[in-house]
């Protein structure tokens, strides 16, 4: 059975939908298989009302597989939703088999062409190499053979063309060091897959295929008692990735409406927020305590008391450069900007930060920023977390280093600063006319004050 033809099963002259469930669902649909007539003895009819019946299908598992994980955590149980999901699930079907054709039939299409645009097209399919009209549909350049299949190549195989012609485009501003992490965390989606499916061609990827990784990660991501699960987050990145794989690998070599196999598949995160911020008491009363943060080097010390007063990324604060860190001035600031070879995270990410408090104090002990920190920024987040947690310095599990800037940003928020300023000290995009540039660097320096966390003299002398 071809992809064009998959569930499709013609008795008499009946086209039937016909579908085992996949194994990852199996234990949420009894069914042993989906059958149902597709009413119509018309090909092009029967793949659309299959399609349909296609998504209502992965719809009810996936929500299936929703309700099984709520589950585990609610004593009360699902069963009045579970219900729902029925009523909704047996709606689509309905409303499937009920499509009429979106597609103009042969005659329609011969009747309303002109003959002399029908010629035209033959001629650009026999000829494909030449330029195409834009009426000319890429189906009908791909039959007359306008585009060069893509190389055979396995999925990882098919990642280093992506990683080398595809996607370069998108690296040519990343640092070597952003271009590293770049292409680790998608090879490791990637890799995750071919250990899941196997390193097969990338063009003998399947829908089954699609759904049995999506099992898999399900797995990972149900709570159990004693393993350790990722999060519905990590799992829609692992998707993301491979899915824009497929997707842009096909696109390149100009088959665009190649259906995906990894298309709508995602799971929902139940957690409303994955990282807390740190209370006020806890940051006074522990992180700028004399000799608290003594069992890090000099240089992280300075680093953990600048994201405490600027909301910055880690990223943002170890590349800044000398030209960066403007400290002869009324107001000492510093600026967030995109050097040469190495990017930022948005234009809005583009901004500058009044210092004030303890992050004042600790720039002026690093007037040339943090070259020995740039040499290990892969691994620096990971380092401050693991330190901070050994030393009893993180108040839960959930705490990470980015939990500063949730810090800096929920102080702002309460202390009633203007949205428009806090957007842009935060570095985030907003719809508001921009009057006034945010105001001036005294007015942002004295609204931070609201905000500065007092700490003990002999802070920076322990």
């Amino acid at each position: 059975m071809t992809t064009e033809n998959r569930y499709l099963i013609k008795r008499n002259v009946t086209w039937h939908y016909f579908q085992r469930i996949p194994t990852p669902f199996r234990k949420y649909d009894k069914r042993s298989h989906v059958k149902k007539s597709l009413r119509t003895g018309a090909i092009a009819l029967a793949r659309e009302r299959r399609d349909a019946l296609e998504k209502a299908n992965l719809d009810y598992w996936a929500s299936l597989a929703a309700i099984d994980l709520q589950d585990a955590s609610s004593p009360n149980g699902c069963d009045d939703l579970r219900a729902v999901i029925e009523r909704r699930y047996e709606a689509s079907c309905i409303q499937a088999i009920s499509i009429s054709s979106r597609s103009n039939p042969l005659e329609s299409v011969l009747r309303d062409l002109a003959l002399s645009k029908l010629l035209d097209r033959l001629e650009v399919i026999a000829k494909p190499d030449g330029p195409a009209p834009y009426w000319v549909s890429t189906h009908e350049r791909n039959f007359g053979g306008g585009f060069h299949a893509p190389p055979p190549a396995t999925l990882t195989q098919a990642f280093e063309i992506y990683y080398e012609k595809i996607a370069a485009h998108s690296l040519v501003h990343k640092s070597k060091q952003q271009r590293h992490e770049w292409r680790a965390a998608k090879l490791r989606s990637i890799n995750r897959l071919a250990d899941i499916v196997g390193d097969k061609p990338i063009d003998e990827v399947t829908r089954e295929d699609g759904l049995k990784f999506y099992g898999w990660l399900l797995e990972r991501i149900r709570p159990r008692k004693g393993r350790k699960h990722v999060s519905a987050s990590a799992a829609n990145n692992d998707l993301g990735n491979v899915r824009r794989l497929y997707r842009e690998y096909y696109e390149y070599f100009g088959y665009e409406d190649r259906p995906n196999p990894f298309r709508k598949l995602s799971f929902k995160s139940l957690n409303v927020s994955e990282v807390p911020p740190f209370t006020d008491e806890w940051v006074q009363g522990k992180l700028l305590q004399p000799q608290a943060l003594n069992h890090l080097p000099p240089e992280a010390r300075s680093l953990i008391y600048v994201l405490i007063e600027t909301g910055c990324r880690t990223s943002e604060i170890i590349n800044l450069t000398q030209q960066d860190i403007i400290l002869d001035t009324d107001v000492p600031f510093i600026k967030v900007r995109p050097h040469r070879g190495r990017e930022i995270k948005t234009p809005a990410s583009m901004r500058d930060i009044p210092l004030v408090g303890v992050a004042l104090e600790a720039m002026r002990r690093a007037p040339r920023g943090f070259p020995k920190l740039r040499k290990s920024s892969d691994r620096l987040s990971g380092y401050l977390l693991k330190s901070l947690r050994r030393n009893d310095l993180m108040p839960t599990q959930n705490h990470v280093i980015y939990s500063f800037r949730h810090s800096f940003e929920k102080r702002m928020l309460e202390a009633g600063l203007d949205y428009g300023l806090r957007c842009r000290l935060m570095g985030h995009a907003t719809d508001r006319p921009d009057y006034g540039g945010g105001g001036s660097m005294s007015f942002r320096r004295d609204e931070l004050l609201k905000i500065a966390h007092p700490f003990p003299e002999g802070l920076f002398n322990s």
